[in-house]
């Protein structure tokens, strides 16, 4: 950890499912002002600019990385235009899971952040100026809305899919689909026009909404159902809603702004249920970072939904988690507790109690019954667990002359899992824990406890002090 601290600089990375980005800061420049953090230039994909690239990749027929974000896009473009991107890898919204070895950086100098706790220590830092809130955020109690550019479950993904279904919905989903294949340059010509009037859509405007499409989309569906699309969308629930006339569709606002309904709907409503839960339910301050969070639809229906409420929103709300990874990689400990999302425990095999365990349950180990799966619970979910603070527990071994002893982490959503077989159950990992050559039963201590965004196990056989330490992310 010391070598943490000691670094002049602090870079953060943001690999989203949608986009990607990153942001630094100097030592000096973090102790004058600590929101003085540079992020990454503006890049321009022709008339879409963007503070974050695409999440993709393109590499070589051999496998070999070529291109990252746009540059990818625009590469992939050019190849499938001159129909020579068959041998090619592209792959686009994928969440990369940073690994030390993955990553390519010492396992000293990388940190996971946790993304509402990096955005709330980044707007506690702001001016009221650079809030769209009355007077400083100074809130002791509040609710982060982190909504991603992909916001999710029903974020920004989301409108493209419903996009997506209302194109079906006229053309049908083996026309699409066949576009989609045969004319990649052009699908991905499509979803950057989206993109773009995504980004534009407001409440207030009334004018239809104009969108360039490929001409490929036009005439596959011509090719294959010998009718133009103008016939096509008489016979759906668009008729007098949308005209599509060879390379443009034009579509009346109010249905444009319904393609984002049913996941700000599930949002608000989420969001409902959680601020009817205990020592959620008195939270009258509401903090929105994340990319979604700029768009304006998605903020009206909080202050809609949510009338008594003080919405704060950052500007260039889509960087204020990236802009708080920086801030926390200077100052970690600056958290000092979490609540635990899952309850964590161990898998064991007490003796087996005819009273408390099923027969299903029931093993001989050494001409003992015992009871497999057992879930031993050492943090339990929504408990307030400070960091670096240990919860103990002992474990024996249940058979002479054990070489090893396998300690199988769990997380459960449950507060009282019995088993570790149960649905909700996951397991994290392993311990592996090496003994000493002895007849006798021996005895791990373990112990088990929140480092800065990771869980940490550690196990030590008694009669060698010897430690086994392991780390999982419970991001």
């Amino acid at each position: 950890m010391s070598n943490k601290k000691e670094k002049i600089v602090v870079a953060a990375i943001d690999f989203g499912t949608t986009y990607s980005g990153y942001a630094f800061s100097f030592k000096h420049d973090y102790e004058t002002d600590p929101t003085k953090v540079s992020a990454n230039h503006v890049w321009n994909s022709g008339s879409l600019l963007s503070l974050k690239q695409p999440t993709c990749v393109l590499c070589k027929p051999d496998g070999q990385f070529d291109s990252f974000g746009y540059d990818a896009e625009d590469r992939y473009i050019a190849l499938a235009e001159e129909n020579n991107h068959g041998k090619w890898y592209f792959f686009r919204r994928f969440k990369m899971v940073l690994h030390e070895k993955q990553a390519g950086i010492d396992g000293s100098l990388l940190t996971i952040a946790l993304e509402p706790e990096t955005a709330s220590m980044y707007c506690q830092l702001l001016s009221s100026d650079k809030l769209s809130s009355m007077g400083k955020f100074d809130d002791k109690k509040y609710m982060v809305i982190d909504l991603g550019a992909s916001g999710g479950a029903w974020g920004g993904t989301k409108v493209d899919e419903e996009f997506n279904q209302m194109i079906i919905k006229i053309i049908g989903a083996p026309t699409f689909k066949k576009f989609c294949d045969q004319h990649k340059a052009g699908h991905m010509e499509l979803l950057r026009e989206f993109e773009i009037k995504k980004r534009k859509v407001r409440t207030d405007k009334n004018e239809k909404i104009t969108l360039t499409v490929p001409l490929a989309l036009n005439d596959t569906y011509e090719k294959i159902c010998n009718e133009t699309i103008k016939d096509a969308i008489e016979q759906t629930p668009y008729k007098g809603k949308i005209v599509w006339i060879k390379d443009k569709i034009r579509l009346d606002a109010e249905l444009f702004r319904n393609l984002f309904q049913n996941c700000i709907s599930n949002i608000t409503k989420h969001l409902a249920d959680l601020l009817e839960k205990p020592g959620v339910k008195e939270t009258s301050t509401l903090l929105m970072v994340g990319g979604f969070s700029e768009c304006q639809l998605m903020q009206e229906a909080i202050r809609t939904s949510f009338p008594k409420a003080k919405v704060v929103i950052p500007k260039e709300a889509g960087l204020a988690v990236l802009n708080g990874a920086v801030i926390f990689g200077h100052t970690p400990q600056i958290i000092t507790s979490r609540i635990a999302k899952y309850t964590y425990g161990i898998n064991i095999s007490p003796p087996f109690d005819p009273a408390r365990y099923p027969q299903d349950k029931k093993v001989s180990v050494g001409g003992y019954d015992r009871c497999k799966d057992v879930f031993k619970k050492y943090i339990e979910v929504g408990e307030s667990v400070k960091t670096h603070e240990g919860r103990t527990g002992k474990h024996v071994t249940i058979k002479s002359n054990q070489k090893e002893m396998l300690l199988k982490v769990y997380a459960s959503p449950d507060k009282n899992p019995m088993f570790v077989t149960e649905p909700n159950c996951e397991m994290l990992g392993k311990v592996v824990v090496k003994l000493p050559d002895t007849a006798e039963n021996m005895r791990v201590d373990v112990k088990m406890m929140f480092g800065e965004t990771e869980l940490m196990v550690e196990a030590e056989e008694e009669t060698m002090k010897s430690k086994f330490v392991a780390y999982f992310d419970f991001l």
